[in-house]
This record gives structure tokens, sequence and C-alpha cells, in this order.
């Protein structure tokens, strides 16, 4: 009997056996080795987010405890002042104001994106639209008592208008930058570089759940495209960024015991640079001035 076609049949099926197991081995490992680099990267971004957060709460800390500032604004959009309904001209004011601004800032941040440009082409309202529905959305958890206690919850109401509510989930993603994308988590390993994750801006960094108390934007320490849907002129706003910076640097090299009365100077001299350039029609309590020791966003 001749049993070679029976051992070559044996070492034949070996090797497949082998390739299969090898291939799996090899899968694994490239799996492995991205979902660590994708954990890594979410972590960073995790601690990112965290440190954002605290940049942004108003109360700066100073030598001592006794010298922290507190300040009564707002560097983000407050959702909860949509949920008022007006009962003086005053407020009627401030909240056509409010709704100005956040339409103008959802403009700033996705006007060159494809599929805003491509909604708007489809529904020239779009925004209005958009933010009708959200506040009507808003409200309606609000009634049940289910109102949404941070900005990230935002990703999470449903809209009445199907085409709306994806147009509004896709703002909420956070995309990658193309730079981002391209970049080798390996080569990062071997070459020990430290990069962030890059994303594009997304609303829910630009608003916050602040109670429904009445508080004004604050120029310090607003982002540029806040700053852009306020003022609605981006050369005053190029002139902010940089006075405010060149403020905090002079705040910052004043002693101790004179902190207060050059505070208190430099919040006359912000203020009257640019109180005047607030558009018109803008009520003079949307915003505020005052300076800090926390350092303005660039």
């Amino acid at each position: 009997m001749n049993v070679l076609p029976i051992v070559f049949s044996i070492l034949m099926l070996l090797a497949i056996i082998t390739y299969s197991q090898l291939q799996n081995f090899l899968v694994r490992g490239t799996i492995r080795r991205e979902y660590v680099c994708y954990m890594q990267n979410r972590s960073r971004d995790s601690l990112n987010l965290l440190q954002e957060e605290l940049y942004d709460k108003n109360e700066v800390p100073g030598e001592s405890r006794d010298n922290w500032i507190k300040i009564n604004a707002l560097s983000k959009v407050n959702l909860n002042v949509f949920l008022q309904d007006p009962t003086t001209n005053e407020k009627s004011a401030l909240l056509n104001a409010h709704n100005g601004i956040i339409r103008r800032l959802i403009e700033n941040i996705y006007a060159d994106r494809p599929f805003f440009q491509e909604f708007e082409e489809k529904r020239p309202d779009a925004v209005n639209e958009l933010w009708q529905a959200v506040v009507r959305a808003l409200k309606r958890l609000d009634e049940q008592g289910k109102g949404i206690g941070k900005a990230k919850h935002l990703a999470n109401i449903q809209l009445d208008d199907p085409e709306l509510n994806l147009f509004f989930a896709q703002m909420l993603k956070q995309i990658q930058t193309p730079e981002s994308i391209l970049y080798d988590c390996e080569s990062k390993k071997v070459k020990d570089v430290q990069k962030k994750v890059e994303y594009y801006p997304n609303l829910i960094d630009f608003v916050g759940v602040d109670g429904k108390t009445e508080k004004p934007y604050r120029v310090w320490l607003a982002s540029k495209p806040l700053l852009q849907a306020i003022f609605q002129d981006e050369s005053v706003v190029e002139a902010i960024m940089v006075e405010r910076s060149e403020l905090h640097k002079q705040l910052n090299n004043v002693p101790k015991d004179r902190r207060d009365q050059v505070r208190s100077e430099l919040n006359d001299t912000f203020e009257q640079q640019f109180r005047n350039k607030l558009p018109s029609d803008m009520p003079a309590g949307i915003v505020t001035f005052e300076t800090s020791l926390s350092r303005p966003k660039k």
C-alpha cells in the first residue's frame, strides 16, 4: 500500500491549519495594537476634556483660597436660558439675542462642512428650523422633569423632525480631522512623539447647562467662534483676543497687594475698548468684560 499520498495529505492539512492559526494570530495582534492605541488616544482626549472643563470654571485660584475670584458669568452658551418664557421686554430682548448668538455660533462651527452645506441647499432656513426643534425638545424634557444635566446629554435628545434629527446628530459626532486620521499610532510609539488626536469643533464644546438665572457671556474666556457670534466682526474678535492676552500678561506681573486695584483698572480698559463694538441690537447686559488670572483662550 502506498502511504505517501496519506502522508502528504496529513502534511498539507497540518500546513493549512498552521497557516490559518498564524493568520489569526497576526490579525489578533494587529487588532490588539490598534485597540491599545485607540484607548490611549481616548484616555488622552478624556483628560483634555476634563482640563478644559476645569479651565472654563469661573473661580480662579490665587495664592490662597481667600484670593479666589468669583465672576458670575459664562464662557459658553447656557442651554437653560432657552427654557424661559420672557415676562418683560428686556427679557424678551435678551432671549432674542441668545437665539441669534446660538444660530450664528452653529453657522460659525459648521458652515464649511459638506453635510451642513448639502442640508442648507435643501432647506435654506435649516439653522432656524433646527434650533426651534432643539428648544421644543429641551422644553418637552424639562416639563417631564427629565431636563438635561450636562451639555453632552444634548446628544441624547430626539427632535420631532426626522431630517433635522439626523442633521443634528451629524453636528454632535466626534469627527477626526484628516491630519489626525492619517497619523500613524505605531510611528508615535517608535519615535516617542506625543500627539493629541484632533477633532473638528463640536457644538457640545460651546454650550453648557448652568441653572436658569440670566448670566452674561464672559468676553475674557469666550472661544473665538462664540465671540464671532456675539460681535459679528472678525477684525473686532481678533483685536479682543490680542488685547486680552496682553492684559493677562500685565495682570500676572502685578504684585499680589496691588492685584485688585490693577484688575479693576484693566476691567475698565478692556470694556472701554470693546463695549462700543457690540452690534447696536445687542443688549448691553449680554456680556461682561471682567478680567482675571484665568488664561484666555487663543
